[in-house]
């Protein structure tokens, strides 16, 4: 369903009235913040604390004679704090051929609209683009890498871009001629993913938004910071997928094909040592490793490990020399029905937060949602077992969005917004997106619109809006 061009028109219009006239829309590669973000262990940020208020000092009385009167108190204008960061998303507006990509603020309200960004190349827009990762803004563009086809007869390439997000335009530059595999394509690891319902990824960045990941030309996987220093690391796209940083940036996760070549197994490079760890052989050769963490005091990996028609389960092993892997639990719920990817986070100890859902059908063939939940499991490094384990109902103003017999269900894409600390997954019937506070227990809606899809594979990055 097209969106109304009312909405982006009035975005645009009143972003213009509040910052003034956009900048050129060239490609401007963008400098680290002045004040860098501070991340702690568990990718959250460290806001500045505010600055104290002060208050007028009534005037003293004058020497003999009738006291001088005190004068009306003058309000003190409230100190004005350093500006927020807050995490500007980027999403897949459609399922497989977008051709154009949706953004957000992470707090914007459920009635928001979300612009879309259309991106170049060579002043031509391009025919399909995936995959678009956000590192960091400033309200009015942001630095992006993100995979495009430029038309039919062109391969897939990876792209770097300062997107414009008054004019919502994207001019792209090429960062890498690797094509990687299309959807629809026969590769062994791709029937892995698709099993799980998830996809292969190839491009990801850090937690601190100062770094990205992705393949060069011969598909090498290469670390580059936002000043354009590179690291080359020892994986290659042919062989290693989905990266993704953990361990405060310490280190890079890799999805590889098993032995078998019919599952999944993770290999971890440390930056500072410059070496790789594997994981052990799982239980089971036909259950795949996923979602491997590094917890907050680097003593611990934790993963999942299974697969769709059996146990979910979660193992951990030291990252001290002679530790021996251990199955902590078997995962709560029916495994057909856990919804892919799960979430580590560090919220005092190691959580894994991941989704259910199940439908049944009527006599007359009408589906209907009876599981919809959101499971946190807490599980502790140093006594290897569960702590506590929440289910928690999805809340009634979107549970009720899903749509008989939808195969997509209410939520996924489920990802952690360090930022913000909260959790948030693609809402799938309505468009936009949900989130949950793990603080306080609550669920918002975010960016919501009539549209199947919206906001699918989001990716945050680290705005710091500018005056």
């Amino acid at each position: 369903m097209k969106k109304s061009a009312l909405g982006p028109l009035f975005l645009l219009v009143a972003t213009n009235l509040i910052l003034g006239c956009a900048p050129s829309n060239k490609v401007v590669q963008l400098k680290d913040p002045s004040k860098p973000e501070q991340v702690d262990g568990n990718g959250n940020s460290q806001k500045p604390e505010p600055t104290p208020d002060t208050s007028p000092t009534p005037a003293e009385p004058g020497d003999g004679g009738d006291p001088v009167p005190t004068p009306p108190a003058i309000p003190t204008p409230t100190p004005i704090p350093d500006v927020s960061r807050v995490a500007r998303i980027m999403c897949e507006s459609q399922p497989y051929d977008g051709r154009a990509f949706n953004t957000l603020r992470a707090d914007v309200f459920s009635s928001y609209i979300m612009p879309t960004i259309t991106p170049y190349v060579n002043g031509r827009y391009v025919l399909r683009v995936k995959s678009p990762v956000p590192l960091q803004s400033n309200g009015r563009e942001g630095f992006v890498v993100m995979r495009a086809q430029e038309d039919e007869f062109s391969p897939w390439k990876i792209y770097k871009s300062s997107a414009n997000l008054l004019t919502q335009k994207a001019d792209l530059q090429v960062l890498s001629n690797f094509e990687g595999p299309v959807y629809g394509s026969l590769h062994p690891y791709l029937d892995v993913y698709r099993n799980l319902k998830m996809e292969a990824q190839f491009l990801t960045a850090n937690f601190k938004r100062s770094a990205y990941v992705y393949p060069n030309d011969k598909g090498t996987y290469i670390w580059e910071n936002m000043k354009g220093s590179r690291i080359v690391l020892p994986f290659n796209a042919s062989e290693s997928f989905s990266p993704f940083f953990v361990g405060a940036d310490d280190y890079v996760r890799f999805d590889q094909l098993s032995a078998t070549g019919g599952a999944l197994t993770q290999k971890f490079y440390n930056f500072d040592t410059k070496s790789t760890i594997s994981l052990p052989a799982p239980i089971d050769s036909k259950d795949s490793q996923l979602f491997g963490y590094v917890n907050a005091a680097k003593t611990t990996i934790f993963w999942v490990e299974g697969r769709a028609d059996g146990a979910w389960k979660i193992r951990s092993i030291g990252l001290r020399a002679g530790s021996k892997a251990v199955t902590i639990t078997t995962l709560p719920g029916n495994p057909r029905s856990v919804v892919l990817p799960m979430v580590f986070l560090d919220h005092g100890e190691t959580v894994l937060a991941f989704s259910e859902e199940e439908s049944v059908r009527d006599t007359r063939g009408q589906a209907s949602i009876v599981t919809a939940t959101l499971h946190l499991v807490t599980a502790s490094a140093k006594q290897l077992k569960v702590l506590n384990t929440q289910s928690i109902p999805y809340g009634d103003d979107f549970k009720m969005y899903a749509k008989p017999g939808s195969p997509e269900g209410i939520l996924r894409n489920l990802f952690l917004e360090p930022i913000s600390g909260k959790l948030y997954a693609s809402n799938i019937p309505k468009g936009g997106l949900i989130s949950f506070d793990l603080k306080n227990k609550s669920w918002g809606i975010h960016a919501m619109y009539e549209s199947v899809f919206g906001c699918l594979n989001p990716q945050w990055g680290l705005e710091v809006p500018r005056d």
